[in-house]
């Protein structure tokens, strides 16, 4: 899982990456092994800038208990890997959810010191409908960042998530693009070793079947930050970003009164549609 944050000046901010590990306590990951080998992969070195660290945090969470709720205090521990370079950061959970350990996670080490270093010590955070962003925990972490939290109206997340409608179709389509280079190498090298062993006799000839490198965790690791640090930082991108964040309404537009209206789909909802259109057609909705 990789959790993308942008910002309305169209810029992107340091990513999470969520990887998958095995554990016997899902709340104490320190004794997983799947960060640590990772920081021993090509691309993910100290020398390559990446350094090794645990996260702590203890939550005050609802559970149920004999059928009744209770709050229950409950240490989460999580190791990470830090990139110096991009400021992103790896680290894992059983099923590489983002969960409210996670978001709590994220909060501390990347959105609350980009909003102290880049914001002004302020910010406002606009995301999905989810329970789980909710819960009081989370809400007061929020509050020590000096962070406001907005959360969409319900399914509409296809209309007015710029994640959505901006970055997710270019991160994926960057993605299958270095893949399909990556396997246009293999070709060509299966290409030649199968033409030099078509030449030999045929008693002896063996013909190489085409059988393309599975990629590894690692690998596709290293495409996703890739193309987070190239196709997401283009001048072309980030205007379409801060046009996004202005279109749907979460940042002032340059021009005021384009702000657009949105009508719940209930009994009606064509014909208030049309009369809203017409009423607000000189001065915005």
């Amino acid at each position: 899982t990789t959790l993308a944050t942008g910002d309305g000046d169209g810029d992107m901010l340091p990513s999470l990456h969520i990887i998958k590990c095995t554990s016997k306590t899902p709340t104490d990951l320190s004794k997983t092994r799947v960060v640590h080998n990772l920081h021993k992969a090509p691309g993910f070195t100290a020398a390559d800038g990446w350094t090794l660290h645990e996260w702590r945090k203890t939550l005050t969470l609802e559970v149920t208990v004999k059928k009744q709720k209770v709050l229950k205090d409950v240490t989460y521990v999580r190791p990470y890997l830090l990139c110096a370079h991009t400021g992103s950061v790896v680290t894992c959970q059983q099923k590489a959810w983002m969960d409210t350990a996670g978001v709590a996670m994220w909060v501390e080490l990347l959105y609350g010191p980009y909003v102290r270093a880049k914001c002004d010590n302020k910010a406002a955070l606009v995301w999905d409908n989810c329970a789980s962003h909710k819960v009081k925990c989370l809400q007061d972490i929020f509050l020590e960042w000096n962070i406001k939290t907005e959360t969409l109206p319900p399914n509409m997340t296809d209309t007015l998530q710029p994640m959505d409608l901006v970055v997710n179709a270019p991160l994926k389509a960057g993605i299958r693009a270095m893949r399909c280079d990556k396997l246009f190498e293999e070709f060509q090298q299966w290409k030649l070793a199968r033409m030099a062993e078509a030449l030999k006799p045929a008693n002896v000839r063996k013909l190489p079947p085409w059988k393309p490198t599975k990629p590894k965790l690692a690998d596709g690791l290293r495409t996703v930050i890739s193309v987070e640090a190239t196709t997401l930082q283009t001048p072309q991108f980030k205007e379409s970003l801060k046009k996004c964040f202005a279109s749907v309404g979460i940042c002032m537009p340059e021009d005021a009164t384009a702000f657009r209206r949105y009508i719940p789909q209930k009994a009606g909802w064509l014909s208030a549609l049309h009369k809203a259109a017409h009423t607000d057609r000189d001065h915005g909705g």
